[in-house]
């Protein structure tokens, strides 16, 4: 049987296991929304290289 610091200690376990896969979600989500982002929006300036005077 399980002491109660034993019970205590795999409960913050279970929190902190909890936790580093939230903050693991919310970076790999960033991620994507980056890379989506990149894709779909227009350029930020025009390039002047191509342009003929």
């Amino acid at each position: 049987m399980k002491s109660d610091r034993e019970k205590e200690k795999e409960k913050e376990n279970d929190h902190c296991i909890s936790s580093h896969m939230q903050t693991l979600h919310r970076r790999l989500l960033h991620a994507l929304n980056l890379g989506t982002r990149s894709q779909l929006a227009p350029p930020s300036h025009p390039v002047t290289s191509l342009q003929t005077f």
